[in-house]
């Protein structure tokens, strides 16, 4: 079978619009492998692509070899984006700033020119390379299904079509063409973990096991794909019960909970992976523990952001602490207070109405029906040492409350007593079918601009 009917079938099968494609074209073999038969694939089809190129500036050479790909590109009027880094600029790890980088790039283009999916060249080498890299590092089994042939990234979908090809097919096809590849002396640099991998690595494991390690590699990576999706596809409906406000996000399990620890760690995993908390396998542990048991209040920290698990809930906890002003309460209207979007309206009281707790203040929302009266709305200090506030943390003890929310919604009061609390929706109010009350109403700004996404 032809690389290019290979390609044919794999896109027929992913690309089903009629949206231009994206090439990461960076003049390699493999690349340009797969830029020809793109080639072919637009002449068979009339399915247009883009080219991307960056030119990370690692070499001398890398400005020539832009332009000779920006002619190569303009030779068969295929549209050329180029970016040029410069190393000097990027902080951290090199690789990984360039990577980031790269998709930045990527993004901008697809976004800009409504494309349907970015292509990359990588291969089967690559792909065997990935899993041995993610093994001896001692990366967690569900990672073990190394490169994918269909993921997604900054919200773009990333299709490698080549990556059942071993690379010596993708050369044999290059020299072909006149157009002669770049060589990357990075490749051959052993600094490098890649180079050192595909050279001496791999080349000593197949010596020493007297045979060639590849298939059993590409088996692990196949077996552990599959092992993925069936995980996620039994997990993934316990993930619909969380609830995400401006605190943050609350995986609630009280009733679902898995009975094995090793569902409950994976749980735990997909839904710091979801909603973007890089943990590590201690706290996934030790958390997987607190769920199992029901412990409260367990707080884990991680490059300075919290999860939190109580009573078989776990929370990732976006609330920065800060020092609020209270606001005096004495007519109806519409106001800002801090963070909330505060509106206040007189109507009638009808036992209907129910007042809000945490669960709903997590979300961002809070209600309460009130006598007309002049009232204060604002945070009770933690330090408070009154005894109002004593009786209300026993009773938000009792009843089960997570303690670390205790002090993060407001309070209504008049004068020094607390009349209204909204973790529990308990109120000191004391009102009457028909009576005239106000209703107020606390929406976070954060869950207003959610609605209007």
């Amino acid at each position: 079978m032809t690389l290019f009917f290979k390609l044919y079938q794999f896109l027929n099968q992913k690309c089903i619009s009629e949206h231009p494609l994206l090439l990461a074209l960076s003049g390699g073999p493999d690349s340009l492998a797969l830029f020809y038969s793109l080639l072919e694939y637009r002449t068979k089809t009339n399915r247009t692509f883009h080219v991307a190129h960056v030119d990370h500036q690692w070499r001398e050479e890398s400005a020539q070899e832009a332009q000779a790909l920006l002619e190569l590109c303009a030779n068969y009027s295929v549209p050329f984006h180029l970016k040029v880094l410069n190393p000097k600029e990027l902080k951290g790890n090199l690789e990984a700033a360039c990577r980031e980088e790269r998709y930045q790039f990527f993004s901008e283009i697809y976004q800009k020119h409504d494309l349907q999916a970015v292509l990359t060249g990588h291969h089967q080498n690559d792909h065997v390379e990935t899993v041995l890299k993610r093994i001896f590092e001692g990366a967690h089994w569900s990672k073990w299904d190394s490169l994918k042939e269909e993921n997604f990234i900054h919200g773009m979908k990333i299709l490698r079509p080549f990556l059942q090809v071993e690379k010596k097919d993708l050369q044999q096809m290059i020299e072909n063409y006149s157009f002669i590849p770049f060589k990357d002396s990075t490749n051959q640099d052993y600094s490098y973990l890649r180079p050192r991998l595909r050279d001496k690595i791999l080349p000593w494991l197949n010596q020493a096991f007297g045979k060639k390690i590849e298939p059993a590699l590409i088996s692990i990576s196949k077996e552990t794909n599959e092992l993925n999706q069936y995980f996620e596809e039994k997990l993934e409906p316990l993930l619909k019960s969380v609830s995400q406000g401006p605190w943050g996000v609350m995986l609630d399990l009280q009733s679902c909970l898995p009975d094995h620890l090793l569902e409950i760690r994976h749980l735990i995993r997909l839904f710091c992976q979801k909603y973007g908390f890089a943990t590590s396998r201690t706290i996934i542990e030790q958390a997987s523990i607190a769920l199992k048991t029901g412990s409260a209040n367990q707080l884990f920290i991680f490059n300075h952001k919290k999860l939190r698990v109580d009573r078989k809930r776990v929370y990732i906890d976006y609330f920065i602490e800060q020092f609020m002003k209270p606001m005096h309460i004495f007519s109806t209207g519409n106001y800002f207070f801090h963070n909330w979007h505060l509106n206040i309206q007189e109507m009638v009281y009808t036992d209907q109405f129910k007042p809000t707790s945490w669960k709903e203040g997590i979300q961002g929302q809070l209600q309460i029906c009130v006598p007309i009266q002049d009232l204060t709305l604002g945070w009770m200090d933690k330090r408070n040492k009154c005894i109002s506030l004593r009786t209300l943390r026993k009773n938000w003890s009792e009843k089960k409350i997570p303690a670390f929310l205790y002090y993060r919604f407001p309070f209504l009061w008049n004068k020094d007593e607390i009349k209204h609390e909204f973790l529990t929706g308990d109120t000191a109010f004391h009102l009457k079918n028909g009576m005239p009350c106000w209703k107020i109403e606390l929406k976070h700004t954060d869950h207003l601009n959610q609605n209007k996404l």
